[in-house]
């Protein structure tokens, strides 16, 4: 972080370059570079990211680098004034941790993200850093395949959060998101489906597909914790009696409004998701 804020020209991670010229120019920056990493840490965490799912700490270091050379450092965090900025700052870093993209030789990426940062004073370039990735192993754009194959996330995997997040352009991020799962885990253990009558013939298919992001949303603690493991028909109709406020609910989480909504019809649920799902992460990642 230091070799990369300091402007130092090598940035390998190795011993030879924190020799006396280079821990002089880090210690005249030492202030801003301090600021510049704990502004960066309090606006990724305010996208949501905790230790878990900031799945590449590198990627700070950008965000960091942009802090430190804006007039504006402590502002950029909070003001509405620069809404737009932690937007392409918020979908750079999701795109990025998803795409993996500071594994194998970070370096690499840092070098030409700090010139694009260093050349375009202002606003985050997003685009730019886009571009320059194009056609390269390090690309941040998603081809069809790609989208489909981050519906195979599961709960508990580190990049489910990244992926989920997406899916929730509107949320504020600095309140605590639970991954909720929509038809409730205690269900799908082998007893519990013998319990409730389903075939046997599907039961595979129901435990494959229970931990999968098709079956998962994202909530707010105190929901999440009064939802726990109601069924999700009578939690829905229980939590939002309303039908306008039910409807509403079902859009923003992208539940399917034109299927049956019962346990017993899971895997027609989950499949009709999946589409809703899909078309939204085009849309994210157009």
């Amino acid at each position: 972080s230091c070799l990369v804020l300091a402007d130092i020209s090598d940035i390998a991670f190795k011993v030879d370059n924190f020799n006396v010229s280079n821990m002089s120019k880090i210690e005249n920056k030492w202030i801003s570079i301090m600021k510049a990493l704990r502004a960066s840490i309090e606006l990724v965490s305010n996208f949501g990211y905790d230790s878990q799912t900031l799945t590449a700490t590198y990627a700070v270091i950008p965000i960091a680098y942009f802090m430190l050379n804006s007039d504006n450092m402590d502002r950029l965090v909070q003001s509405s004034r620069y809404r737009e900025d932690r937007k392409r700052i918020s979908k750079w870093l999701r795109i990025s941790l998803i795409k993996r993209s500071f594994s194998g030789q970070p370096d690499n990426v840092l070098r030409p993200i700090r010139r694009i940062l260093s050349e375009n004073p202002g606003e985050f370039p997003y685009s730019k850093i886009v571009d320059h990735f194009k056609g390269t192993n390090k690309s941040l754009t998603f081809a069809a395949e790609d989208i489909e194959s981050l519906l195979d996330y599961k709960y508990g995997e580190s990049h489910t959060f990244s992926v989920l997040s997406l899916l929730y352009p509107t949320l504020d991020f600095k309140n605590r998101f639970h991954q909720d799962h929509i038809h409730p885990r205690s269900y799908f253990r082998p007893s519990e489906l013998r319990k409730k009558k389903i075939p046997e013939e599907k039961r595979e298919l129901y435990l494959k597909y229970h931990d999968s992001i098709g079956n998962l949303q994202l909530l707010e603690g105190l929901p999440n914790e009064e939802k726990s493991n109601m069924d999700f028909e009578t939690w829905l109709e229980k939590t939002y009696p309303d039908k306008n406020e039910r409807r509403d609910y079902m859009q923003r989480h992208l539940i399917p409004a034109d299927i049956d909504l019962g346990f017993e019809n899971f895997i027609a649920f989950h499949e009709a998701r999946d589409q809703l799902l899909l078309e939204k992460l085009k849309e994210a990642l157009s």
